[in-house]
């Protein structure tokens, strides 16, 4: 959420709808659920991820380099650093 600005409930909200649709599987290890783009077979799903797929990177950029900067702060793929932390904070100005 710290990398959109959205809130934490919103996002929830969202994926969970998504995943409700068939277009995200869903797996939860203890208070988290972590959610992956689910194969897609039927037509219509296919292209409304392909349309995703290429809309424009420039409109993303800021976002796409955010999102990098928190992946890049996991250990064994687990987020350590919190989203009000110093370490986060100053590091995403």
């Amino acid at each position: 959420m710290d990398v959109t600005g959205d809130s934490q409930y919103n996002a929830s909200r969202n994926l969970k709808m998504l995943y409700k649709a068939g277009l995200l599987t869903q797996e939860k290890q203890g208070k988290w659920v972590y959610y992956t783009l689910a194969v897609q077979e039927q037509p219509h799903w296919i292209a409304l991820v392909e349309s995703v797929r290429t809309l424009p990177e420039q409109r993303f950029a800021q976002v796409s380099a955010r999102c990098q900067q928190r992946l890049a702060l996991r250990v064994n793929n687990e987020c350590v650093v919190g989203a009000n932390s110093e370490e986060w904070l100053s590091r995403s100005l």
